[in-house]
Formats: structure tokens, C-alpha cells, sequence
């Protein structure tokens, strides 16, 4: 979130002249930043970065 605010006036210039087609989200993102991920059918929020054998790169 603190990344996201601090670069609030960019990413809202990048929505300006792109698409959001995919995106992930991982850990405890907090009620706002997770309300925003329900309402963007796009965004895939998980609560726990995935290990090794659990999808992640390991």
C-alpha cells in the first residue's frame, strides 16, 4: 500500500494508457486494498505467498 500511494500520480497516468489484464496480490493486504481486489475481477488475492510444490518458483 505505502508502494501503491507513494506512486499514486504514475499508476494513475499507467491506467491512463493501459489495461490491467492480470494481477496478484499476496499476504495480509488489509480491508481496503482487498475490497479493491473483490471488485476487479482480474486481481487474484492470496493470503500467503505460495512455497515450494505450492505454485511458487520455491
Amino acid at each position: 500500500m505505502a508502494h501503491n500511494e507513494r506512486a499514486a500520480d504514475l499508476l494513475t497516468r499507467v491506467g491512463q494508457c493501459a489495461e490491467m489484464v492480470y494481477a496478484e496480490i499476496y499476504g495480509d493486504v488489509g480491508p481496503r486494498l482487498r475490497e479493491w481486489a473483490r471488485s476487479h475481477p482480474q486481481v487474484t488475492a492470496y493470503a500467503d505467498f505460495p512455497g515450494p510444490g505450492q505454485g511458487g518458483e520455491g
